[in-house]
Parts: structure tokens; sequence; C-alpha cells
């Protein structure tokens, strides 16, 4: 049983509802998630209504994007997230074994695969220090090398947004 109740869609405004099912149908498997989170509508209509809307953009690559989730919630020790965004990495051509081995290297990585995986880890450990570089003489450079591979400001964002707010989520939970 849920701790949780889930709130259906046709309980929210015609917005709100919109978003809901569509994030519901067509974002992944995370209609219990929306549920949930349809406790408070407006977290609905921005945060859904963000990742549909990043995701109709193709702006940043799902690839891309899957990946980061995925390093951040292994990180993070979230076995709900890993088990839900690991298909659609499996879709966006990433074998198991590729996925398993995350957040490690694996060869079928591409260079910018391997930057988007660096990068989470840099965002979901931000306040450690990594081999004596300091977080942002280390962030600043992997920003420089994700821009050398045509990654603007307006593409990482929303990367560092997913793994930064995943990684806050993980250590509030801990403290409680």
């Amino acid at each position: 049983m849920a701790r949780v109740d889930f709130i259906a869609s046709d309980s929210l405004p015609a917005q709100t509802a919109r978003i809901y099912e569509q994030y519901a149908t067509s974002y992944g498997p995370f209609r219990n998630q929306v549920a949930v989170l349809a406790h408070v509508p407006p977290a609905v209509e921005h945060l859904m209504g963000l990742l549909l809307e990043l995701k109709q953009q193709r702006n940043l690559s799902w690839r891309h994007v899957e990946l980061a989730v995925v390093v951040t919630s292994k990180l993070n020790q979230c076995h709900y997230c890993v088990a839900h965004h690991t298909e659609p990495l499996k879709v966006e051509g990433l074998s198991p074994a590729a996925i398993d081995m995350l957040p490690g290297l694996h060869e079928e990585l591409d260079e910018v695969d391997r930057l988007v995986v660096d990068y989470a880890v840099a965002v979901s450990r931000w306040s450690r220090r990594c081999a004596g570089i300091s977080r942002r003489r280390r962030s600043s450079s992997l920003r420089c090398a994700l821009r050398c591979a045509d990654f603007s400001t307006a593409l990482m964002t929303p990367c560092r947004s997913i793994t930064s707010s995943r990684t806050r989520r993980r250590r509030r939970n801990e403290k409680r």
C-alpha cells in the first residue's frame, strides 16, 4: 500500500489533468509519480511540464538526459529511479552491461557520453573534493569540455537541475 494516496487526473483542473495524462502516457513508466505529485497541482504543471517540454524540444539528446538521471540515481542509491530509467536508456542505445557499469565508463560510451557521466558525478558530489582539485576548478573544466562538445549553458542547465534536485532530495531524506 502506498504511503501517499494517488490523485486521479480527473480530479484536477483541465490544464493540469492534460499535463498529468501526457506525462503518464508518453514520458515513461511514471504514472505513480505524477499521481503523488498531483497533491500539489503546480508541481505537475511546472515539473512534469518542464520535463515534457525538454523532451519535445530535443535540444539535449534524450540519451544524455537519461544517462545523467541513471548516473545520479545510482550515486544516490535510488533503486526506484534506476529501475525506471534503465529501460529508456536501453532504448537510447546503451546495453545492459554498459548501464550496469555506470557511473564507471564502459567502452560503449562515446566522448560526449563520458563528459555527461563526469558532469553528473561532479554535480551529485558537489560538496566534496576530488583528487585535490577544487569543486570550482573541476566544475569549470567539465563545463569547458561540455561546451567544446557543443553543450551550451542552456543545455547544461537542465542536466544540472535534474541531477542536483535528485541529490538534494536524497540528502533531505537521509536527515529524516
